[in-house]
């Protein structure tokens, strides 16, 4: 029975992504204005997608502010945690999008979020950028700088007399860090050594498919 639900699951999800791609360019007017009555809302993700280096990718900004002024619901969703949902603000409407604050959903902002729904009171140890600090911050949660931590002299060395621990550090939270390193990571992995801490990560993919 569940061999079979199992393998059930799998062909429905695969017939549901097949099945979730139209090309519009195929269908006629009337198509096209039915497929677009079938949603309210759409979710898209920034980098890549919407904007590459700084700049709007071509068209992005039109359609994006198009199917707005149809009354359709925009949500600008990113994994991306160096930059605050007001910093992401900035940047879309300076490319020339029509969105609000409250139509950013950031993972920097969501960990905070998460952290203060859980009524959070210890320090966070932070192996990101500034974009997670910020919103840490911005809901009163302390936690420790971000920035370069190099590894000081031999291994030995670095444990006898640079390791120090902060006994108030709760929750261990990981983003895209430009400044990682070996102290870093010893670090939390000695704070997540402790069941009772923690750990957030703000993505989960290995490696930056864009800059940054």
């Amino acid at each position: 029975m569940s061999c079979n639900f199992a393998r059930f699951s799998r062909q429905a999800a695969i017939n549901m992504y097949k099945q979730s791609c139209t090309n519009l360019l195929e269908l006629s007017s009337a198509k096209v204005t039915e497929w677009l009555a079938g949603f309210d809302s759409v979710i898209t993700d920034c980098d890549g997608v919407l904007w590459i280096y700084g700049q709007a990718l071509e068209g992005s900004v039109d359609v994006m502010n198009q199917l707005k002024g149809m009354g359709k619901s925009i949500y600008f969703c990113t994994n991306n945690s160096t930059k605050t949902r007001s910093e992401l603000l900035k940047k879309g409407v300076e490319l020339g999008f029509h969105i609000k604050e409250n139509g950013i959903i950031s993972t920097a902002h969501a960990t905070a979020a998460y952290l203060k729904r859980r009524n959070f009171s210890k320090r966070v140890f932070v192996i990101g950028s500034e974009g997670i600090t910020k919103e840490l911050d911005a809901v009163g949660i302390q936690h420790t700088e971000v920035g370069p931590e190099p590894m000081k002299g031999s291994l030995a060395e670095f444990m006898a007399q640079h390791l120090k621990l902060d006994t108030d550090i709760g929750a261990v939270v990981v983003g895209f860090d430009e400044h990682f390193s070996f102290p870093k990571m010893m670090k939390a992995a000695s704070y997540l050594n402790d069941p009772e801490c923690l750990f957030v990560a703000t993505l989960r993919m290995s490696v930056s498919p864009c800059p940054i």
